[in-house]
């Protein structure tokens, strides 16, 4: 669908591709087509008031947190994961300014040819993982072990295929866009996490 504004509200149709890295580059887009300003935006996910989702609030969303990124030039959200797979901010709500949307462009890293030299397309069976996906051991297993063991939707893969597919890209969307910020020395102060 095209654009509509109703109630302050625009909203915008997406395929969904990407999931949330589709929708929020879609909205991007828009601000940008729009020549729309702003200093801040507050991402989020259809996780983050799901029943199901997260219990509490990983971040607080108010005027000294919004500010806090506007003056520090810092992404402000929730760091999870470890050394193996790597510490990367939750997607499911963050805070970015302006100033590093502008440098990093997109918000995802990789697109599905990416996803197909990881991961077979269809598999009943370990390895899930090509045997020459650019991915180390340690990162393939704590994928495995997020999916199947730590996140709140628990799946077992050979039934939900598909389903692992995609939220392992995710997954790696997540670490990516982390570290693309946190890592390049043009951007300060890059990351507050709690």
């Amino acid at each position: 669908m095209e654009p509509y504004k109703k109630d302050d509200i625009v909203y915008i149709g997406g395929d969904n591709q990407l999931h949330e890295f589709t929708r929020w580059h879609r909205g991007l887009n828009y601000l940008k087509a729009n020549n729309i300003d702003y200093d801040v935006i507050l991402f989020v996910n259809d996780s983050f008031l799901s029943p199901n989702g997260f219990s509490d609030m990983s971040i607080t969303i108010n005027d000294k947190s919004i500010q806090d990124c506007f003056d520090t030039n810092a992404m402000i959200g929730n760091m999870v994961g470890n050394e193996e797979i790597g510490k990367y901010c939750r997607t499911h709500c963050f805070l970015m300014p302006k100033t590093i949307i502008d440098y990093i462009k997109t918000l995802y890293t990789f697109d599905f040819s990416f996803l197909d030299k990881c991961i077979t397309k269809k598999s009943t069976t370990a390895p899930y993982f090509m045997f020459d996906a650019p991915l180390n051991k340690d990162f393939q297993e704590q994928l495995v072990l997020h999916l199947t063991q730590w996140w709140h939707s628990k799946i077992n893969i050979p039934e939900n295929w598909d389903i692992f597919r995609m939220k392992a890209f995710m997954l790696m969307q997540e670490i990516a866009l982390t570290a693309k910020i946190t890592m390049d020395d043009k951007l300060l102060n890059n990351f507050k996490g709690d």
